[in-house]
């Protein structure tokens, strides 16, 4: 069957079979362009955490810690709390809604903001003293350098914390300020070496 086609009509059919792996092949490297793209994109991103820790030296208090654990840098950044937090919470409450109430302007990479968010009740209920919700959703919505916009969002509760367990020194008395730089002490030696 080769033989019943020119040399000019073999030359031009295995042209346009290189033509056509050229355009493929060409495909291939825009899309992995645009997907690397992405990807640095990804990875330069700020991205604002949040969550609900047991605040050192004060069992059954309870801080909410908001960092920016991606790497670049977060601007504008609005906040919401869904229930949100009243104007009738008072004490930690207002305070927090004094602090994410504005925009904040930039939280840089690997920057923390810790507020006092409540003090647990003995009873393990995990229902706070202060009027504050115990389970909430805590939003983000803010923007890259470049303008790209972002969102993050948690589902935060006391709960968790409440049923925590924990250990500390046990000293009574006129030793109690013993006791207090000896739960310092704990306190770095558990935190050395983390991020």
């Amino acid at each position: 069957m080769l033989l019943a086609h020119s040399p000019d009509q073999i030359s031009a059919f295995w042209t346009g079979v290189g033509a056509i792996a050229t355009v493929a092949a060409a495909v291939v490297a825009i899309v992995t362009l645009i997907a690397l793209r992405r990807d640095s994109a990804d990875r330069s991103r700020p991205v604002i955490a949040a969550s609900l820790e047991r605040t050192v030296l004060s069992p059954g208090a309870v801080d909410l810690v908001v960092k920016n654990v991606g790497s670049g840098v977060a601007k504008n950044v609005r906040t919401t709390f869904l229930p949100s937090i009243g104007p009738d919470s008072g004490g930690l409450g207002s305070l927090i809604r004094r602090q994410y109430g504005l925009a904040i302007p930039t939280i840089a990479p690997a920057q923390t903001m810790i507020n006092g968010y409540a003090v647990l009740k003995r009873d393990d209920s995990g229902q706070p003293d202060e009027n504050v919700p115990e389970t909430f959703t805590i939003t983000f919505d803010y923007e890259d350098p470049r303008g790209r916009k972002y969102r993050d969002s948690y589902d935060l509760t006391l709960r968790t914390l409440a049923t925590q367990t924990y250990t500390t020194r046990t000293v009574t008395g006129k030793d109690a300020h013993v006791r207090r730089l000896a739960e310092a002490l704990e306190s770095i030696a558990r935190n050395i070496g983390r991020p």
